[in-house]
């Protein structure tokens, strides 16, 4: 279930209902197909920033800017896409302009 362009699954053009294969699939396989349906149907998705990890985050694990991986638990950020952080990224151009103008002007 890695290719989102033959998801849903299909058979002579129409989508297969979930609910009619129950008794052939296995529940993780269900759940495999939950997790993806929901990753697809999101338009701005957020990945774990763990390179060994890289899942998706669900919108439902996402507080305050910050996305909680439900794989291995690590934090992102949703702003740089980095491990969270506390204070503003680090790799955001716009941010760290704003930080050196307001160092230049004292505020």
């Amino acid at each position: 279930m890695k290719d989102e362009s033959i998801f849903p699954p299909k058979c002579c053009g129409q989508a297969i209902p979930v609910d009619t294969t129950n008794a052939f699939i296995t529940e993780e396989l269900l759940t495999e197909y939950d997790n993806k349906r929901e990753e697809f149907a999101t338009t701005k998705r957020t990945y774990c920033s763990d390179r060994t990890c890289s899942a998706f985050i669900p919108t439902r694990s996402i507080v305050d800017g910050i996305g909680r991986c439900t794989h291995c638990e690590k934090k992102t950020c949703l702003n740089c896409l980095s491990e969270a952080h506390e204070g503003t990224c680090t790799d955001d151009p716009e941010s760290q302009r704003v930080i050196r103008l307001a160092e230049e002007k004292g505020w």
